[in-house]
């Protein structure tokens, strides 16, 4: 049942993007479409933590491992990830990782699998070729991501120089419900740190960007009533 907006203006859109270098596109799916990924992500999603320590690793706790966790640890570990973002690059932020537990067989029967094969079909492929105007796009990577109290991710611009040549960022949000005094804002930023542009958690609206391109997102307090529900990923060319 995965499927795009037939309403979409597409030759509008791109145009803003070559312009731009990003687009912001509302009512992505039909409504039935979206509340089915929402629900998935709210309610039939196992959240783990990822963090980068003051090593520079990253890691992943599950939901049992961080309940398990000593205080003593528990502290630690956020004294690590806060000397990290306030040095340089860091995050903590909750995902799910839909290729590693989609090829592991984890979850099977999971919305966010049937999600992953829909992205590397031609109906999103061909409309992010167009959107972003690049016809060597050849398949999209992505990951369900919550950022929920505490949460952030720091300034970095996507290019990691591996095998994966990544033409353009997507953000698809799912949260209905969000004030921009709570934080995670995606920002895109210029080259010395200043916000260009910056967008507040919508429902059902992908954000398109070029990559590689400096951006953050900002940091979610103790007081928000609500989590940032989101699939982002990337369309890459296999070089």
């Amino acid at each position: 049942m995965l499927r795009l907006n037939r309403d979409l203006d597409r030759k509008s859109l791109a145009g803003t993007y070559a312009r731009e270098g990003y687009v912001q596109i509302a009512s992505l799916f039909p409504d039935d479409v979206a509340a089915a990924i929402e629900d998935a992500l709210r309610h039939r999603t196992r959240w783990r933590l990822a963090v980068l320590g003051a090593d520079g690793q990253v890691r992943t706790f599950r939901e049992d491992a961080l309940r398990g966790m000593s205080p003593a640890d528990a502290a630690a570990l956020q004294r690590d990830v806060m000397g990290r973002a306030r040095d340089g690059f860091g995050f903590a932020y909750h995902f799910y990782p839909i290729v590693e537990t989609y090829v592991a067989g984890e979850d099977k029967g999971h919305v966010l699998h049937d999600l992953l094969r829909w992205l590397n079909q031609d109906e999103w492929l061909d409309f992010g070729r167009e959107i972003i105007g690049c016809s060597t796009v050849d398949h999209s990577d992505a990951q369900a991501t919550l950022y929920a109290p505490g949460d952030f991710l720091t300034r970095h611009d996507d290019d990691y120089g591996n095998e994966h040549d990544r033409r353009a960022a997507f953000v698809i949000g799912f949260t209905r419900r969000w004030r921009t005094d709570w934080g995670g804002l995606l920002q895109l930023l210029d080259e010395t740190d200043r916000v260009e542009t910056a967008f507040a958690p919508q429902f059902n609206l992908v954000t398109f960007f070029k990559v590689p391109r400096w951006h953050s997102v900002s940091y979610v307090p103790p007081f928000a009533g609500e989590g940032r529900y989101s699939i982002t990923g990337w369309l890459d060319h296999l070089s």
